[in-house]
């Protein structure tokens, strides 16, 4: 009974991210009561809610990538995290009652970028970008930007890039 109730409490969300895949999958992320939780389903029910971390959750995306893998960034602590599933989630995938597999969270903000906050994540062919704010280290009333690329290898994401400071400084002219 607890577990239907928590599904019902999670499904009302108003902060839920919802994306489709190529093969008629949807997928949607959200928070509630300190945790982010992933859903996937076909054509008609969410499957139960994944959990995929616990904490002081603030922001979260997620994206998809060609093989139904799903990248999903979040902030906790003002960090952000990132996560791939490395089995693609496929309509079988479904049928046979599957649980997502995953990789372990990894950390995609070094400290000097921190706290992390307006958070977004997108992927292009085999590449996944990260874009975080934090205050500037002399001002904090303004921003910089940052962004950590990484590259995709199917069933895991094992090679990022340094994050790099892209924030745009006018010129003094």
């Amino acid at each position: 009974m607890l577990s239907i109730i928590l599904a019902i409490s999670l499904i009302t969300s108003p902060d839920t991210t919802t994306i489709q895949s190529m093969q008629n999958i949807s997928y949607r992320v959200f928070a509630n009561d300190s945790s982010l939780y992933f859903q996937y389903k076909t054509n008609r029910n969410w499957t139960v809610p994944i959990t995929i971390d616990k904490g002081n959750i603030s922001e979260y995306a997620m994206t998809a990538t060609s093989g139904d893998y799903v990248h999903i960034v979040w902030c906790k602590d003002g960090r952000v995290y990132y996560k791939i599933n490395y089995v693609p989630i496929t309509p079988q995938f479904i049928r046979d009652n599957k649980e997502p597999k995953w990789v372990y969270n990894v950390v995609v903000s070094p400290s000097f970028s921190e706290p992390a906050k307006d958070l977004s994540i997108f992927a292009r062919n085999d590449f996944v970008f990260v874009d975080w704010k934090c205050p500037m280290e002399n001002d904090s009333n303004n921003n910089e930007l940052w962004r950590r690329g990484g590259l995709i290898i199917p069933g895991n994401l094992t090679c990022w890039y340094d994050p790099q400071n892209i924030t745009e400084i006018p010129s003094s002219k």
